[in-house]
């Protein structure tokens, strides 16, 4: 576990800047090879244990999917050791392994690569409601590396829901966190179709969750109001001060 009782307070007590410095001196570790797990499992412990709202992206969304699972295992399993067969082949809780397809010697061609489709499992999911209610959902993939299914029951159980999977019902895809104000993890790469006009649902939601806007814009039918709305032109429906005036969710630590 990477959090300290040092760290947990100065965000409980300096807040969103003291977060915004942590974090920086945090990315200073973000080097390729294996200590590039560092952050990842960084952002999943301030997530589960801070209530910070959580899509964590480094090198690709799909690794810090598996960072998140990785982290709630030991977090909340107590399995100290959970890790991934890719930075720990002989851990005695492979939360994330290969996929049968990959061969390790011979990498070209053995990634899960392009467009795929994931089923939604549920109707309760913030991922299927930000997706506008569909049932399934397209989206380019990349990655060697999967949530091992087996644990899929263990998981949920602790309230670690995968809202979606392949259309085999054999990969998991997308994570949530109950009772969670935004914990979302994604196999898949959202950002390959997002624009500056319309961006992608998962990041979309982040950005609400972080200013405090997403119940309402979900209750709303992912709808924005006149006041959620916001143009730097005259004519604004929301002015300057009100949205310098928004804050992030207050974080409650028991």
């Amino acid at each position: 576990k990477l959090i300290t009782d040092e760290t947990q307070q100065g965000v409980l007590v300096g807040g969103a800047g003291k977060c915004e410095s942590l974090w920086w001196s945090f990315c200073e570790h973000a080097v390729r090879g294996v200590q590039r797990r560092l952050v990842g499992n960084v952002g999943a412990a301030f997530s589960v244990e801070l209530h910070l709202c959580f899509l964590f992206r480094l090198q690709g969304v799909c690794l810090g999917m598996q960072l998140a699972v990785v982290e709630f295992s030991r977090n909340v399993l107590g399995w100290q050791d959970a890790n991934s067969t890719e930075f720990d082949p002989k851990t005695n809780h492979p939360v994330v392994i290969d996929m049968p397809e990959h061969n390790p010697g011979q990498m070209g061609g053995t990634m899960r690569l392009g467009k795929r489709r994931t089923l939604f499992q549920t109707k309760n999911s913030v991922m299927r409601k930000l997706y506008g209610d569909p049932d399934y959902l397209e989206e380019r993939h990349r990655h060697r590396f999967e949530v091992n299914p087996v644990l899929k029951k263990c998981l949920e159980e602790q309230g670690l829901k995968f809202v979606g999977q392949d259309v085999g019902g054999e990969r998991m895809e997308i994570v949530e966190l109950e009772d969670h104000p935004f914990f979302v993890g994604v196999q898949y790469h959202p950002e390959f179709l997002s624009r500056p006009i319309k961006p992608s649902p998962p990041y979309f939601g982040l950005l609400l969750a972080s200013v405090g806007r997403l119940p309402h814009y979900l209750q709303k039918g992912c709808r924005l109001s006149p006041r959620d709305t916001y143009s730097d032109r005259s004519g604004s429906s929301s002015p300057d001060s009100e949205i310098t005036e928004l804050k992030f969710p207050s974080i409650n630590h028991d």
